[in-house]
């Protein structure tokens, strides 16, 4: 039996979001901020943007993204974005 196929290019995308600010050294991740945040709805402990799980001991920085709630980011993200509009 032949096989019938649609295909074509697709062309690829860029996601972006836009934040009203960041602060770069916000918080060292720790236990206990682990346990208050696992009380709330989200428990903030993993970088927004690229999902990297942060861990104790590592500086955490805090962004607003426009119409949205606040976030945490990882210091690379955050420095990125801060240093050059995140374009990379």
């Amino acid at each position: 039996m032949t096989m019938i196929r649609l295909t074509k290019i697709v062309p690829s995308r860029r996601k972006a979001v836009e934040f009203n600010w960041i602060r770069g050294d916000f918080m060292v991740m720790s236990q206990g901020y682990r346990e208050v945040r696992s009380s709330c709805g989200t428990p903030m402990d993993s970088c927004f943007w690229c999902h990297h799980e942060i861990e104790d001991g590592e500086m955490m920085s805090l962004g607003n993204p426009k119409g949205k709630t606040n976030v945490i980011l990882c210091h690379d993200c955050a420095e990125m974005a801060l240093r050059d509009g995140g374009e990379g």
